[in-house]
């Protein structure tokens, strides 16, 4: 999670890749014990740096996260009329974070609930039209069972994180509301690493390449995000080098907007770094991949009560044509990154009024 407990630190696709599924309206798909609809929806494909949508017009993803997998197998507020909701305010896509100890049965912490509940939520996405980000947020290192803070935004993958993307690739290859995202925040490694895997920590970890392998291997053809290096922030090295074999890949940047030089901004004051009024490394670090490969921002928010510290992330991204994903569908104050200020509301919060307007704009 996020930067302010961190250091802050596409492409032209060789072909758009088979259909997933097409059915008859009166059709309906079977899977992961559910059975719903599907109509003839088409899916979501790369066409040079552009995501075509299940219209087959280009589309701009924007939308927000729901957390909360992550920490528990049975989180607060996974509902449905959250995600009735937040189709209100006009999102087409969710990130929702997930973490292999509770997905894994080798973890003490099992829960056979937990893909129950991602069932649900891809369910979800299927009814209200929105694009569901599965994301392998949290890893363990290689152990199956610990405490402080073994189940986190680890450096890399680890061979659980490959046997989960597996499991999700196979459960949801059929499902076009569906995408994956490979591992949430890859840091303090070397692009090669990043990209081959190795051994870190007393593990070895393994790379976004191999990640992506496996997914298309279990016939997962659908949009994979895989996200830079240094915590996501850093796209450099892939508009020299991007992964082999990237059809359906949309590389995914973190962005922060407090950080100045390695410090956090004066939170008493608006925020300005080098004259610019978002962080100056979304030129340095994110630019180099625009309009080289598809690219979105899938993770920003602040935990200052000030809307420009949203809306220029926001705003750098449209104008490059990039899509979105606003930090966190919650509930409570800016300093827990919250969009909502109240419970059981979609009413939105100092930081969640820019991500309400340009959905309202853009979306609705």
């Amino acid at each position: 999670m996020k930067l302010l407990r961190r250091i802050a630190a596409a492409a032209i696709a060789l072909a758009a890749t088979a259909s997933l599924v097409s059915a008859t309206p009166a059709e309906s798909l079977a899977v992961g014990g559910f059975s719903v609809p599907v109509g003839n929806q088409g899916t979501y494909r790369v066409e040079g740096v552009n995501v075509i949508g299940p219209s087959g017009k280009r589309i701009v993803l924007r939308g927000v996260a729901k957390n909360g997998l992550e920490y528990s197998p049975k989180p607060h507020q996974e509902e449905e009329w959250n995600y009735e909701r937040m189709k209100s305010w006009g999102v087409n896509i969710v990130r929702v974070p997930l973490a292999t100890t509770y997905g894994m049965k080798a973890m003490c912490t099992y829960n056979a609930d937990y893909i129950k509940t991602i069932d649900k939520i891809v369910r979800y996405g299927q009814k209200y039209k929105m694009l569901i980000l599965l994301d392998n947020h949290f890893s363990t290192r290689g152990r199956t069972c610990g405490n402080g803070g073994w189940s986190t935004n680890q450096k890399m993958p680890d061979r659980y994180s490959l046997e989960f993307i597996k499991m999700l690739a196979k459960r949801y290859k059929n499902r076009p509301y569906v995408a994956l995202d490979l591992h949430n925040e890859p840091h303090d490694i070397s692009w090669d690493v990043w990209r081959n895997g190795g051994i870190i920590d007393g593990y070895r970890a393994i790379g976004m390449q191999q990640m992506l392998d496996a997914v298309r291997g279990q016939g997962f053809t659908g949009l994979v995000v895989a996200s830079g290096a240094q915590w996501a922030n850093d796209m450099r090295m892939i508009a020299v080098e991007p992964l082999a074999r990237d059809t359906n890949v949309i590389y995914g940047a973190h962005v922060y907007p407090y950080w100045c030089h390695a410090k956090v901004w004066n939170p008493a004051q608006p925020y300005v770094c080098d004259g610019k009024r978002y962080n100056p490394t979304y030129d340095s670090l994110v630019q180099p991949l625009v309009g080289k490969r598809a690219l979105m921002i899938t993770e920003f928010s602040t935990p200052r009560a000030q809307d420009g510290e949203m809306r220029e992330p926001i705003m750098w991204a449209e104008g490059r044509g990039l899509g979105w994903i606003a930090w966190d569908w919650c509930y409570g104050p800016a300093s827990h990154y919250c969009l909502l200020n109240s419970p059981n509301s979609s009413t939105p919060s100092v930081i969640g009024q820019p991500v309400y307007e340009y959905l309202a704009r853009n979306g609705r």
